[in-house]
């Protein structure tokens, strides 16, 4: 066991493994790799969101493209809109990566002297894959009242050989 534990410290020094600590691997001194993720929410008729992210290798980012919309009975309001969360890893040059992503919408809101509520429909999915550099993935969701839409991800990496600190 000690053997084991001083040569894995030893290839994690030299540069020749990865620790994995939480959500984070860290990288090698000699390269940071980063990758751009864009996702694009299509809806039936248009395009809903487009947003981009650059996230470093192995580290957890999310995105969120929401309104906040008051509801009755809570001093807060509710967000609503788009979350993305997405963890990338580059591995021999391609992209591993996981996630989910929420879309919240409105769905009805009414407020009368006798009763006031506000109404919300959510889809929910969750992701993991292998992408190759400047590849796009695409989840074609149909929530079974909802309207279709398409979540597409594509993964591009960003290799920087100068580190500074």
């Amino acid at each position: 066991m000690k053997e084991f534990l001083l040569i894995s410290m030893l290839a994690l020094a030299m540069g020749c493994g990865s620790l994995r600590n939480g959500k984070t691997v860290e990288a090698s001194a000699a390269t940071t790799e980063r990758v751009v993720v864009t996702a694009v929410l299509q809806g039936e008729e248009r395009v809903l969101a487009r947003p981009q992210i650059m996230l470093d290798n192995g580290k957890e980012g999310e995105l969120q493209i929401s309104t906040q919309m008051p509801v009755p009975g809570r001093e807060d309001a509710i967000a609503t809109g788009l979350h993305l969360a997405i963890l990338p890893r580059v591995n021999g040059g391609r992209i591993v990566f996981q996630g989910h992503w929420v879309l919240k919408e409105p769905a009805g809101k009414e407020e009368r002297t006798d009763l006031q509520f506000a109404a919300f429909h959510s889809t929910e999915a969750f992701f993991a894959g292998l992408a190759r550099s400047g590849e796009t993935k695409v989840m074609k969701v149909q929530p079974p009242n909802g309207r279709p839409m398409d979540l597409q991800l594509k993964f591009v990496i960003m290799v920087n050989t100068a580190v500074r600190k």
